[in-house]
């Protein structure tokens, strides 16, 4: 893979699996206004791990990773967390 991992994007790292569940996260926040993890974990499936907890920590995990990528952001500092898709410019 060329580039750097801070310049790839997070799928190109992962199997075609995990590319799945990042375009199913960017999906989820195409719409207008900021969604919770919660709120996304349940637009993204299959269920990732055997519960809901596991699923939306690793949604969590995702969001976080996205974030650093400069694809999504945080809607506030308000807890619970509320997150958006940055616009590209």
């Amino acid at each position: 893979m060329e580039g750097s991992p801070e310049t790839r994007q997070p799928w190109n790292v992962y199997s075609s699996v995990m590319h799945n569940y990042f375009q199913q996260i960017l999906d989820a926040l195409d719409v207008v206004g900021g969604f919770t993890t919660g709120q996304i974990a349940k637009k993204v499936k299959p269920m990732f791990g055997t519960n809901n907890r596991q699923h939306s920590g690793a949604i969590r995990s995702w969001l976080i990773e996205l974030e650093r990528k400069g694809l999504v952001r945080r809607l506030d500092d308000k807890l619970p967390t509320c997150w958006i898709k940055v616009a590209k410019e």
